[in-house]
């Protein structure tokens, strides 16, 4: 609920900027089709969705006046905090080096993730039993896990506590850092002297968003698929409204991912 009244509320924001008083689209919450309305009306934000089971339905407001933004997220903060995800399978009792396994480190090499690896930037791992690539929190507490294998399902499988983000920062100290949908991506950018951050999929969600106001950075390159333009913008409107001291930018790819970028290309994203 609490995502979807912060989604309510940045479509708001830009009918404000747009200069617009209304608007109907899908439903961010049910996603209905074409069955979200939201009106500037008299100072206050009003919505509502037509489907009758959606959270968002019956008509609900709230006051508008210049920053609907922080207004919707003083009044969620009251009602609810962010609430970590459901952990995921256990964590291995046993993982393998990668080093012990040539097919790993090929994959490694092959998905932009060999400079992080060599140089230590992240703790990446083998779970054998389901012959996956784990990138790791710090503590070890969870992990993302990617199959070697194209036909196994989901190709990424969460591990432990699920963590808010995964993170691959350069040695040599940035104030940049990427953001990007998975950790192959993520240890790319870091070899190029930005910090990479996977949020682990294309939706941000305010677990992600309170814990990225705790990283030194102050330039954030939203870097996602040119198919996802719509999440991009979204996720920009939340993290300006998380991040007050950060600039925000985004960055559509009509090309390869990060992962699979030329040094050069790399280079272009972490300086845009």
């Amino acid at each position: 609920m609490e995502s979807s009244y912060l989604k309510v509320l940045q479509l708001a924001d830009s009918l404000l900027v747009g200069g617009t008083s209304t608007c109907r689209i899908d439903c961010v919450d049910c996603g209905g089709r074409n069955t979200l309305t939201i009106s500037i009306l008299a100072g206050k934000v009003v919505w509502n969705c037509y489907k009758a089971n959606c959270a968002l339905s019956g008509a609900k407001k709230i006051d508008a006046a210049s920053k609907p933004l922080a207004q919707v997220q003083a009044f969620v903060s009251q009602t609810t905090a962010p609430v970590a995800p459901p952990r995921g399978i256990p964590m291995p009792a046993v993982l393998s080096s990668p080093a012990n396994h040539p097919k790993v480190l090929d994959f490694l090499a092959q998905n932009g993730c060999g400079p992080a690896y060599a140089d230590s930037l992240c703790r990446i791992a083998y779970d054998p039993k389901q012959d996956r690539v784990l990138f790791c929190a710090p503590d070890m507490s969870g992990a993302s896990g990617k199959s070697l294998q194209a036909w196994r399902k989901p190709k990424w499988l969460i591990y432990g506590d699920r963590q808010p983000y995964f993170i691959v920062a350069p040695r040599i100290r940035s104030t940049t850092a990427v953001l990007v949908e998975d950790a192959l991506s993520a240890c790319a950018i870091a070899s190029c002297g930005a910090a990479g951050i996977a949020i682990l999929g294309t939706n941000m969600d305010t677990f992600t968003a309170s814990a990225l106001k705790k990283l030194p950075y102050y330039h954030y390159t939203i870097c996602l698929d040119s198919d996802a333009g719509r999440k991009a913008i979204q996720i920009k409107l939340q993290l300006q409204a998380a991040l007050t001291n950060a600039t925000v930018s985004v960055r559509l790819l009509t090309g390869p991912d990060p992962k699979h970028m030329t040094d050069q290309q790399l280079k272009d994203i972490c300086n845009h």
